[in-house]
């Protein structure tokens, strides 16, 4: 598949991208394997919210939306353009709407992941209340509803259920709305698994809808199971309802360990363009005083004018700046090389120490992924990959008005515009409606 670089220089060089080598087995594991995440363990607690029918309706309302707009971002990666072929997600924001659409996606995926890492520190401090909690110390196996005859836990003896919302509140049917979009969020990394597969143009699209399906289907049977084990005293967390058995379940060990290394992972994934970007400014910052140095200094020779070096868009070409024989020649080196030193521990702990506070301030996990997944999941994966689409295949194409020539633009047939300005309609709904419910529920 010939292509144009997106290459920050703008050169516009062919270059050939690389066929992928996933199946569509795998590529179907790593959709699934990505989407499904915590949010799951609060599923049963929106059940209880929602009651069976506007629990089932709504999420099945959510899931079409986000696999129709998957479906938009793959149909997105192939548009190719003279200068910019899209291997990204914040790609597709630049080829549709220039630097801005670029910065607002990368935007996004940041504040995506630093929700989740709230969202997973606050699972983590659940589970350690139980496993510190005087239930003994154990380790049991995990009791699963089939292996329990008699309530609580138990499917061949359920608990008390609702078809409709318990409280008679509508507000706690809408707060359910963020949770289930949280739960199929996930489009910021589809462009990776895309470029992985194996003739993707025809398996992508296949690869999304088993997988979705698939994801449905593992859904439901946690949220029925959860719902019926524990009917309406299904706690916010799943593993809540857990601290009731005789003691603390090996699951709950698993989860915690889980929960450690999945914090780290994700400030890692938050910390690294943060520190890029304040890495090249420390080192634009340094070029500009030493330029000025320079140009005050008429006396230096050649071989010290050599010492300032342009910056490129590479942070990583503009090191010599800071080699040893600029180390200690002016202050301003000096001062440079310890912001450096110091943007990697300082970046980290202000991420850590905001998601802490976030977490003691949100009553619940089921209100922080309601939160995360109104104002941001929509946003980031219904809102922007269907404004996307709309602006390349039907209203005006990239925002630079280049095309390939070899590619003619395929316009969106009329059916796909009504679909995507429904998902664009449905995801203003969910992101207004859901933010102010949830909003509504933290002030109660």
């Amino acid at each position: 598949m010939a292509a144009r670089s997106s290459d920050s220089r703008g050169d516009g060089d062919a270059v050939e991208l690389p066929e992928g080598k996933s199946t569509f087995a795998q590529a179907t594991f790593n959709v699934v394997n990505l989407i499904v995440g915590l949010g799951f363990l609060s599923l049963p607690y929106c059940f209880r919210q929602s009651g069976w029918i506007l629990a089932i309706s709504s999420f099945f309302v959510i899931h079409s939306v986000f696999l129709r707009t998957a479906r938009f971002v793959a149909r997105s990666l192939e548009y190719n353009t003279q200068h910019f072929t899209p291997i990204s997600f914040s790609d597709l924001g630049g080829l549709a709407y220039g630097p801005i659409g670029s910065a607002t996606a990368a935007f996004l995926v940041i504040l995506e992941l630093w929700g989740a890492d709230c969202a997973v520190l606050m699972v983590g401090a659940l589970n350690l209340r139980i496993l510190l909690a005087d239930y003994g110390w154990s380790l049991a196996a995990f009791a699963c509803g089939f292996a329990r005859p008699d309530a609580p836990g138990s499917i061949w003896d359920p608990a008390e259920t609702s078809w409709w919302p318990e409280s008679g509140n509508p507000w706690s049917a809408v707060l359910c709305w963020g949770v289930f979009a949280s739960c199929v969020s996930g489009h910021a990394v589809h462009p990776n698994i895309y470029l992985s597969t194996k003739d993707r143009s025809k398996v992508f699209p296949r690869v999304l809808d088993s997988s979705f399906y698939l994801i449905a289907s593992i859904y439901m049977v946690v949220s029925a199971f959860g719902y019926l084990e524990f009917g309406n005293a299904v706690a916010d967390v799943i593993t809540d309802n857990l601290s009731s058995l005789p003691s603390p379940p090996l699951v709950l060990w698993l989860n915690k360990t889980v929960v450690v290394l999945l914090f780290a992972l994700l400030i890692d994934a938050i910390a690294l363009p943060i520190e890029t970007s304040v890495r090249h400014r420390v080192l634009v910052w340094n070029a500009a005083f030493k330029a000025n140095s320079s140009d005050e200094n008429q006396g230096t020779s050649d071989e010290n004018e050599t010492s300032t070096v342009p910056v490129a868009d590479d942070p990583s070409e503009t090191t010599p700046l800071l080699s040893a024989e600029l180390g200690a020649s002016t202050p301003a080196t000096a001062s440079s090389r310890l912001a450096l030193l110091l943007v990697r521990p300082v970046i980290r702990t202000l991420i850590s120490l905001s998601c802490l506070l976030s977490a003691l301030l949100l009553p619940g996990l089921s209100t922080a992924l309601s939160l995360m997944g109104s104002a941001l999941s929509v946003t980031l994966s219904v809102i922007f990959p269907s404004a996307v689409f709309l602006r390349l295949f039907r209203y005006g194409g990239p925002w630079d008005g280049s095309h390939h020539p070899s590619e003619p633009k395929v316009p969106a047939q009329s059916w796909e515009v009504v679909a995507a300005w429904t998902c664009v309609g449905v995801g203003l709904v969910v992101a207004i409606v859901g933010t102010l419910g949830t909003l509504v529920s933290i002030a109660s």
